[in-house]
């Protein structure tokens, strides 16, 4: 296997392998801030990022069956997917490196949950390997999207329709982006990311 790459969330050949660790209809790793904002993201087979944490709470860190929760505290059934597990690992760095696994039809078994916490050990070895710190002027993909659309003339609620978020979600992603810019308004922050920064 591979050295972890610093800045990378796990080396190629690791996510490689944790892809075919557990059979699932789809399989991702995100990156997410302590807000629970998906900084970046790897899908198996490649999907739109669908963000499924939108700021509203980080990253659950462990294992984590979704059909094992309580029927109010289920994800799966919102993303229209019959279960999810989990396996999140904190960086280090202030952010949880976490891959999922989704099953549209079936759930997981006993024996799916026991392989994932076999190797918790091991991947959260490579995750504190491969973890760096993000440069703080760096945009997240979710703060560009936001502030494109605000660089058209879209007010937050327009903005939240369009990304379907919550108007809450747009102010973080704003204010995140107006401290990363060094701006204080809408209008400087739609330039600073015309010119670049």
């Amino acid at each position: 296997m591979a050295e972890p790459e610093p800045g990378s969330m796990l080396p190629p050949d690791a996510v490689e392998a944790a892809a075919h660790l557990i059979g699932a209809d789809v399989f991702g790793v995100f990156e997410a801030d302590e807000t629970g904002c998906c900084l970046r993201a790897i899908t198996y087979p490649e999907q739109g990022l669908q963000d499924p944490q939108v700021c509203d709470s980080a990253l659950p860190v462990g294992v984590v069956h979704d059909a094992a929760q309580h029927d109010d505290d289920r994800e799966a059934p919102h993303f229209g997917l019959r279960d999810i597990l989990w396996l999140g690992v904190p960086t280090g760095s202030g952010t949880v490196v976490q891959l999922a696994y989704d099953r549209r039809q079936h759930v997981f078994t006993e024996q799916d949950v026991a392989v994932l916490t076999l190797v918790e050990p091991a991947i959260r070895r490579l995750v504190r390997g491969c973890a760096t710190p993000a440069p703080p002027t760096v945009l997240t993909l979710s703060e560009r999207r936001v502030l494109h659309l605000v660089s058209t003339g879209a007010s937050n609620r327009e903005v939240a329709e369009e990304l379907v978020i919550t108007v809450h979600t747009v102010r973080k992603h704003l204010e995140h982006a107006y401290r990363k810019l060094g701006v204080t308004n809408r209008t400087a922050a739609a330039l600073a990311l015309r010119s670049g920064s």
